[in-house]
């Protein structure tokens, strides 16, 4: 078993708001803006957001019913009064789901009928997809914009008689505060109980780790959606208990970015690997001297590749890269880089969070591996789920051996510095010729070729050798030719990690709003032709 390098933190046990705004970090700047919005400039400080917070509770309460155990469905794109929004849903001991603003009616549909909300605010955008869905769900419900919540607060931090209310008391460990919906590998996605004591020791477990962003008044891009618990968790919570500065934007555009970057005097970018990819190769970036300003990028959600670190970092030629790794399960982070340590190690995710425990584990035999192998990463700790909501049968599967998360990565942990290295996904491995094939491993020696943009590979079943062939779906610069591109790689690669599954040319790789590379979509895909490999052997 492997534990943090640091000693654990002692955790409070009651409202995750209430003990947010003991922060010191906030009174140290009370009045300086921590939230602004990159297009509008419009921000809000502290004391305006503790303000707004009480105030909008309580009329939470008294127009929209909104109580303990009440759920309330966010549909919205990234906005300055999330930080408003999710302090005041919390205080009143009610859930927040954040719903993903790319849905369709079905897709919504399916996390409505599983929580239930009393209030969804929802994106002008988005309120045909919002009527069409509780529709398809089949039940009725208040349905605000978020134009509208935004000009209610906006009138009672105008208002000095509003009335205001105080958190109430919960069990902070036991009180249910989000359901984030978690895709998993099978299924419909399902819903993540994640507590306000959860919520609790992330805040405090990252700032323990004296991270770069997190410092009172440092600047931070906020474009990651925060529908999601990565985007969720560190700006919402994590910034705003550190007093840093989060620069909002709706949702993710380069030219956008780099101008705030420069605009704002931007230092920190958490990002995932798409975006570093961006930034590394896209002719858009040299029209901004986003050098003088930036200092850090973090990538979360997927593995990021060595050469796209260091394609960024010939831009920006005193960059600090590093990686971070979490789940919606735990909250999500787990692993961080210690303060002062963000130069050395960054193609690890670093050490453990205080109070964060870890096995790796064969996950055939459920036995430990031994010291310097992989094995599945399970990781056990205040901030990992209380389960599924409604769904025992995948929290049983999920949480196994005394509440251990099986999280279904890969991962090696080295001997000598303790520090975790993620490997691939149990599921994402490719069985290539009797052998294990990592696609993070090849997708990253791709992303080396100076004409490829993109890429994401896969394994294809080849029923006439009863093996999986990796393949390779790629975004190429105008003119170069794909079989070219794959005969270079098949000679970089032991013969087991070759392309025989060929290459497919894609406008673009397919993606979630987090990230991720949507490799199922891939493994369905009827590509029109394959390149660099005889089709008849396929």
């Amino acid at each position: 078993m492997y534990e943090s390098p640091l000693p654990d933190l002692e955790l409070p046990k009651g409202n995750v708001v209430e003990d947010w705004l003991k922060s010191p970090n906030l009174q140290s700047r009370i009045d300086h803006p921590i939230v602004s919005d990159a297009l509008t400039k419009e921000s809000f400080t502290p004391r305006q957001i503790i303000d707004g917070m009480g105030k909008h509770a309580a009329l939470l309460r008294s127009k929209y019913g909104i109580e303990e155990n009440s759920v309330v469905c966010i549909f919205t794109f990234n906005s300055i009064f999330h930080s408003i929004l999710h302090l005041s849903i919390l205080s009143l001991g009610a859930q927040i789901s954040p719903a993903n603003v790319m849905y369709t009616p079905e897709e919504l549909a399916h996390q409505l009928r599983v929580v239930q909300p009393r209030l969804i605010i929802c994106a002008p955008e988005n309120a045909k997809t919002t009527q069409e869905a509780i529709q398809l769900a089949n039940f009725s419900t208040q349905v605000i914009t978020l134009d509208q919540a935004a000009s209610e607060i906006r009138d009672l931090l105008q208002n000095r008689n509003a009335p205001s209310v105080s958190p109430i008391p919960v069990d902070g460990p036991e009180q249910h505060a989000y359901y984030c919906f978690s895709s998993g590998t099978t299924g419909l996605p399902k819903a993540v109980i994640t507590t306000q004591g959860n919520i609790n020791a992330q805040f405090r477990q990252m700032n323990a780790v004296n991270h770069l962003m997190l410092k009172p008044g440092s600047r931070m891009t906020a474009f990651l959606p925060m529908s999601h618990i990565y985007g969720l968790t560190l700006f919402l919570w994590c910034a705003s208990y550190a007093a840093a500065h989060i620069v909002v934007f709706p949702k993710f555009e380069l030219e956008t970015v780099l101008r705030a970057i420069c605009a704002f005097d931007i230092e920190f970018c958490p990002l995932v690997p798409p975006v570093a990819v961006l930034l590394g190769k896209s002719p858009v970036v040299d029209k901004y001297p986003i050098h003088k300003h930036l200092k850090a990028i973090m990538s979360g959600a997927a593995p990021l590749a060595k050469s796209t670190g260091e394609l960024c970092r010939a831009r920006i030629p005193n960059l600090t890269i590093h990686q971070a790794y979490g789940l919606t399960e735990s909250s999500p982070f787990t692993h961080a880089v210690l303060g002062g340590f963000e130069d050395k190690y960054e193609s690890s995710i670093g050490w453990l969070l205080p109070n964060v425990k870890a096995r790796l584990v064969d996950p055939i035999t459920e036995m430990d591996a031994e010291p310097g192998k992989p094995g599945e990463l399970w990781l056990h700790g205040p901030n990992i789920m209380k389960g599924y909501y409604k769904n025992e049968q995948a929290t049983e599967h999920t949480l196994s051996h005394g509440n251990w998360l099986k999280t279904g990565d890969v991962a090696i942990v080295d001997p000598e510095t303790q520090q975790f290295y993620i490997v691939d996904r149990i599921k994402e491995l490719i069985k290539s010729k009797g052998h294990q094939v990592a696609p993070a491993e090849l997708e990253a020696l791709l992303l080396t070729h100076p004409h490829v943009q993109d890429v994401a590979v896969v394994g294809v079943n080849d029923s006439t050798e009863s093996t999986e062939l990796p393949r390779a779906f790629l975004v190429l610069q105008p003119g170069v030719l794909a079989h070219e591109v794959v005969a270079w790689f098949n000679s970089k690669v032991a013969k087991h990690k070759r392309l025989w599954g060929g290459a497919v040319l894609m406008d673009a790789i397919p993606k979630s709003p987090s990230g991720k590379i949507l490799r199922r979509l891939l493994k369905d895909h009827k590509a029109d032709e394959i390149h660099g490999v005889d089709k008849s052997k396929l």
